[in-house]
């Protein structure tokens, strides 16, 4: 759903680049007949209640693959299977959009697998970096401040060339009065607005972690399905 939602953002402002300045007026005028039309397809594709079955294709992109074998030569001076022969270099292909954690994991599964066919003698053990990856928390928080929502009211905004609605309007459309407690409307709407934002900058990361996650049936690190 977040990717449908971008996708119409990033054909929206597309089709704002190609009007003319005098069609581009018109859409914040009384003839919104190009933003109306927009807007209907969007709700069509992006409402719940409209929602579709869709096929995620994800790809079969691994987040880290031994390619050595299938690179005869590495530009014209390196040969590889020279190089392989003589001091067992390996190429690796990587997902850099793949979360750190599912990449270590990835590349510990294949250097166990290679030393196993060539020991060391020794072993350096390494400090581990900090993993990134979205969470069943992030998820649980961006439901809880209905970040599609808020999505679907500032794309709105942008549609029809009005003005962002207020974090109190946002709270007052979105969330019951009995819910708000101490937070207060303002600041329950602009964690929502920051919530949004985040979910928004995070879908690469997420198709990224799905996809690796869906190739390493082993992973136990209670991340999104």
């Amino acid at each position: 759903m977040l990717k449908i939602r971008l996708n119409h953002e990033h054909a929206w402002s597309c089709k704002t680049e190609s009007l003319s300045d005098k069609a581009i007026q018109e859409l914040a005028g009384a003839d919104q007949n190009i933003a109306a039309a927009f807007w209907a397809d969007y709700l069509k594709d992006a409402l719940p209640s409209n929602h579709r079955s869709l096929s995620l294709h994800l790809g079969a992109l691994l987040p880290l693959e031994d390619i050595t074998e299938l690179k005869a030569h590495a530009g014209e001076e390196l040969d590889l299977n020279v190089v392989n022969h003589f001091f067992q270099k390996r190429i690796l292909r990587i997902d850099p959009s793949a979360p750190d954690n599912v990449l270590k994991r990835a590349f510990d599964k294949w250097l166990q697998q290679w030393r196993k066919l060539n020991p060391l003698s020794v072993r350096r053990p390494g400090r581990r970096a900090t993993n990134v990856e979205i969470t069943h928390e992030h998820l649980k928080s961006w439901t809880t401040y209905n970040v599609l929502a808020v999505i679907d009211l500032d794309f709105c905004a942008t549609v029809f060339d009005v003005p962002p609605l207020s974090h109190e309007h946002i709270c007052d459309l979105l969330l019951a009065p009995e819910r708000i407690g101490d937070v207060g409307p303002k600041d329950w709407g602009r964690e929502a607005r920051s919530k949004a934002n985040e979910a928004k900058k995070s879908l690469e990361l997420l198709i990224a972690q799905a996809r690796a996650e869906r190739n390493l049936p082993d992973n136990n690190s209670g991340g999104p399905n």
